[in-house]
């Protein structure tokens, strides 16, 4: 591939330029690099500006997702909390019902609720602790007949 050549050669060692042509030259020369060192430093603000703006858009989406977060898990350790004592709950009333509901324990949940008596069993009063002239020791169960 043939590239374009300059319409003037820039430069022949063997021509003379006169020195105002050569300090016009490289004064075009300065202003073009000076607008370019301009062009890279404008162009490197607006690169620092637009990712300064980037970092804090992510910064605060992830404070805003971090404070969410948070939120989550103290709801969820409610939850759990609540969870633990509804599962207490449950497992105490399964058992009355299973008391409540076992045949082999109707007598005894009679007893609980009506406080009757089994006529085959015997009742036990505990007396005061008074002293008397029988050999009682404080707090003796006693054995009293059905009349």
């Amino acid at each position: 591939m043939a590239f374009p050549q300059p319409a003037q050669p820039l430069f022949y060692p063997t021509q003379h330029i006169p020195a105002r042509q050569r300090s016009k030259g490289s004064s075009s020369f300065r202003r073009r690099f000076n607008n370019f060192q301009k062009q890279v430093f404008l162009e490197t603000v607006i690169k620092l500006i637009i990712s300064s703006i980037g970092l804090c858009l992510a910064l605060s989406a992830l404070s805003i997702i971090l404070s969410y977060y948070q939120r989550q898990q103290n709801r969820l350790q409610q939850v759990e909390t609540e969870l633990k004592a509804t599962e207490e709950k449950m497992e105490t009333l399964q058992e009355n019902f299973q008391q409540y509901f076992d045949p082999q324990q109707a007598r005894t949940i009679m007893q609980e609720q009506t406080y009757w008596a089994d006529p085959s069993q015997l009742r036990v009063v505990w007396l005061p602790s008074t002293p008397s002239k029988t050999d009682l020791k404080p707090n003796t169960a006693i054995e009293i007949k059905h009349p």
